[in-house]
């Protein structure tokens, strides 16, 4: 009967492993870990900004919801400025400019809009890291989006714009032209409500750019994209304050972009 087990070579020895063999495999499997993290690292700014997307879409179909159930009115839209910011009608609440308030999710969860979410995490970016110290702790900040401040505002930004009450009087620019949430910078986040003054040469909030220079931007016919910026007080996030900072890019193309997309100058 032949007794030889099915790891033994020709002449009857039992094979094993040689210590360079060992070691050939695990050069082997290290090679290809380095091939391969690279791969996998370049594919994280991609995967953020397909959820970025679906963040936007999410919130601006909240957004349209939260209108068929009120006649068409748009949701409100308070800043801290006005003292509207903790206003219960207030699309979302609190200033992430400070703390608490920029921890808190209950002041998402307060917001007008929230009950057609149903998720705190959309209202930030994944790709926002930004963290705020209490007791000693890091705490990821709840929020990165931003809401266009002509959208039915408790208080209008100036006369000189047009204001939008209720979904119908969106016709210029027409809903697929006008943004309503975007990802804003960091540098001037604060309340929800992001200003972009058609009528001053002036960047008061400014996006953020968080994806490849870019940052996700809903518009009010649903769709959501990623606009590129190149204007360095974008990129650079320089804070603008309550006057406001002149472009660096000239012509001043991005802030042209955002004003055309956010509301349209009053006639005389």
């Amino acid at each position: 009967m032949n007794s030889k087990r099915p790891t033994d070579d020709a002449n009857g020895r039992e094979s094993a492993f040689t210590l360079i063999e060992l070691f050939t495999v695990l050069a082997v499997i290290a090679l290809i870990s380095m091939l391969l993290l690279p791969a996998l690292a370049a594919s994280k700014p991609p995967a953020q900004a397909f959820q970025c997307l679906e963040n936007q879409r999410r919130l601006v179909l909240a957004w349209r919801f939260y209108s068929d159930d009120y006649n068409g009115k748009i949701a409100l839209n308070g800043s801290s400025d006005s003292g509207y910011v903790d206003n219960n009608g207030n699309w979302v609440l609190g200033d992430v400019g400070s703390l608490p308030s920029s921890i808190n999710p209950d002041l998402i969860k307060g917001g007008s809009l929230f009950p057609y979410t149903k998720s705190v995490a959309i209202y930030k970016c994944p790709a926002d890291t930004r963290t705020a110290l209490f007791g000693g702790v890091q705490i990821p900040t709840t929020r990165s989006i931003s809401m266009n401040c002509w959208l039915n505002p408790f208080v209008a930004w100036n006369s000189s714009c047009l204001v939008f009450r209720k979904q119908a009087d969106i016709t210029n620019p027409p809903p697929a032209n006008l943004w309503v949430f975007l990802d804003e910078n960091p540098a001037t986040i604060n309340d929800g409500f992001f200003v972009c003054d058609a009528s001053r040469n002036r960047w008061v909030d400014i996006p953020a750019a968080y994806h490849s220079s870019g940052s996700g931007i809903s518009f009010a016919d649903g769709h959501a994209i990623i606009r590129k910026w190149s204007d360095p007080v974008v990129l650079k996030g320089l804070f603008a304050g309550p006057v406001g900072i002149l472009p660096q890019q000239y012509p001043p193309t991005d802030l042209q972009w955002l004003q055309a997309h956010s509301t349209t100058m009053r006639s005389r």
